[in-house]
C-alpha cells in the first residue's frame, strides 16, 4: 500500500473516485504476492501492480466497471498454454484478484497504520460460500481472448450473509482491531484474546454470530513468519472466506559513515521502502547537503547513536568509515543486536584487521561469521553507485534468505537441447 498512497491521496484531493484491486490468492508461479494492490482512478490513471504487467489491462477495465457500479467483483486469471501467452500471463500460475471501490474509512485506517510504521494484517472478505458448493464450482477462467471479460467468481453481496465481499478488516500485530466494516456491528473495543469484548455482530445465517471475533482468533493463531493466507470460517449454512496479508514495519538501513557510496545507497534503499539513517561523528561527511534525503542524520559516535536507535530484526547495518575508532565499536554493537545484516566496508586486509580487533574484544569466531566483508556482492564495479548496487543486492539476498546466482535462458531449454549444449563444439 505504501507505493500507491501518494497517488491515491492526489486523486482523492482532485475529487476522483478510486477503485482498488488486490491479489487475494495465487496458485503456482505468480509475479506478485498476496496483498499486492493496484489503485485505479476514474480517469484511468493507475498506481501499483497485481502482476508483472500481464493482467493489468483486464484488471483496470474491470476496476472501472466496479467503480461505476459500486459492486465488488472477485476475478481469477489462469495461465493455460498457449492462450496464456496471447493474454500475457506467461508465468504458468493462477492469480485471484479482488476489485472493489475504495472504502474511505478503511483506507484512512490503513494509511494511519502505515504512517505510524505499525505491523498489521489486512483481511479482505471473499464472501460467503453456501454449504455444498465446491470451491471448484467457481473455477478460475482461463486467460486468452476472453481475459478482458473475465467473469466474477462471487456475487457482490449486500451483507445479508455477514461481512460482504470486498469488505476490509485491519488487525495490528498485537491482536487489537484497527478497523472493521460497519456491517459487522458495533465495535466495543478490546483485543482478539478477549472475543467477548469485540462484537455482538450480525454475521449472517442464524447461529453464526461472532464472525469477526472468530476471524481475529484465527488470524492471531497464524505464525508471525507467515506473510499471507486464506481463512474459511464455518458457520451455519456454509462458511465465510477471507484472504489475509501481513504488512511489516519498514526495514531500516543504518549506515555508519557518510561516505560517497552511502549517498546512492540510501537513495536506492529508500526507493525499496527502507527507512534510512546515517551515523557519523565527522561533521564534514554527514552534512545536510550530502544527506538531506535520509530519514535520520546523526552526528555522534556509534556508542552514543545506537543507544537511541533500535537495531532489531528489520535492520541492516553497513559500517563504512574505514576508521577503526568508529568501525570496530559499531561492528561490536551491531553484533550484540538482532539486525538481519551486518556489512563491513574495506579490502580483505582490512577485514583481517577488523577480525583480530574484534576477537581481542572477546567476540567469537561464530559471532564474527555474521559480518559480510568485504561488503556487497562481487559484481566487479568500483564506482560509488556500483558499490551501492552491490551492497543493496547483498542486503536483499540476505533478507530473503537467498544466494545471488545468475541464470540463463538455456537452462530451461528442453532436455535434449540442454544435452546438446554439453557436447563439444
Amino acid at each position: 500500500m505504501r507505493d500507491i498512497m501518494d497517488s491515491v491521496d492526489a486523486w482523492l484531493s482532485q475529487g476522483q473516485g478510486v477503485s482498488l484491486a488486490s491479489v487475494t490468492r495465487t496458485w503456482g508461479s505468480s509475479p506478485r504476492p498476496v496483498g499486492a494492490t493496484l489503485a485505479i482512478a476514474r480517469d484511468g490513471s493507475m498506481a501499483g501492480s497485481v502482476s508483472g504487467g500481464c493482467i493489468e489491462g483486464a484488471v483496470v477495465r474491470g476496476a472501472l466497471e466496479v467503480l461505476a457500479s459500486g459492486r465488488p467483483e472477485l476475478m481469477s486469471f489462469t495461465a493455460t498454454d498457449p492462450s496464456a501467452w496471447q493474454a500475457g500471463l506467461s508465468c504458468g500460475g493462477t492469480v485471484e484478484v479482488l476489485l472493489r471501490p475504495l472504502d474511505a474509512q478503511a483506507y484512512e485506517a490503513e494509511r494511519n497504520a502505515l504512517r505510524d510504521d505499525r505491523e498489521y494484517l489486512r483481511l479482505l472478505s471473499l464472501g460467503f460460500r453456501p454449504e455444498g458448493e465446491e470451491e471448484g464450482s467457481a473455477a478460475p477462467d482461463a486467460l486468452g481472448d476472453a481475459a478482458p471479460d473475465a467473469a466474477p467468481l462471487a456475487p457482490d453481496g449486500d451483507g445479508a450473509q455477514g461481512i460482504p465481499l470486498g469488505a476490509t478488516l485491519l488487525v495490528s500485530a498485537d491482536g487489537s482491531l484497527l478497523f472493521a466494516p460497519s456491517c459487522a456491528g458495533p465495535v466495543r473495543g478490546g483485543r482478539a484474546d478477549d472475543p467477548a469484548s469485540l462484537f455482538s455482530s450480525r454475521t449472517g445465517p442464524a447461529g453464526s454470530e461472532g464472525l469477526v471475533a472468530a476471524c481475529l482468533d484465527a488470524v492471531c493463531a497464524v505464525p508471525s513468519v507467515q506473510t499471507d493466507g486464506f481463512l474459511e470460517l464455518p458457520c451455519e449454512g456454509g462458511c465465510h472466506r477471507f484472504s489475509f496479508a501481513r504488512y511489516r514495519r519498514r526495514p531500516h538501513l543504518v549506515c555508519v559513515g557518510g561516505v560517497h557510496a552511502a549517498i546512492t545507497l540510501t537513495q536506492m534503499a529508500q526507493a525499496m521502502g527502507y527507512r534510512t539513517t546515517i551515523i557519523d561523528p565527522r561533521g564534514i561527511f554527514s552534512t545536510v547537503e550530502r544527506f538531506g534525503h535520509v530519514d535520520g542524520l546523526v552526528h555522534a559516535w556509534p556508542q552514543e547513536a545506537f543507544a537511541s536507535i533500535p537495531l532489531d530484526a528489520q535492520t541492516a547495518v553497513c559500517v563504512m568509515t574505514h576508521d577503526a575508532k568508529i568501525d570496530v565499536p559499531a561492528l561490536e554493537l551491531a553484533l550484540a543486536s538482532e539486525c538481519f545484516y551486518i556489512g563491513s566496508l574495506g579490502r580483505p586486509t582490512t577485514q583481517a584487521q577488523r577480525y583480530r580487533q574484534l576477537r581481542k574484544r572477546g567476540l567469537s569466531h561464530r559471532q564474527l561469521a555474521r559480518v559480510f566483508g568485504p561488503i556487497g556482492l562481487d559484481l566487479g564495479g568500483r564506482a560509488p553507485a556500483e558499490m551501492a548496487l552491490a551492497i543493496l543486492s547483498e542486503i536483499t539476498a540476505v533478507r530473503y534468505g537467498k544466494t545471488a546466482t545468475s541464470r540463463q535462458m538455456s537452462q530451461f531449454a528442453p532436455a535434449p537441447e540442454q544435452a546438446a549444449l554439453q557436447q563439444p563444439a
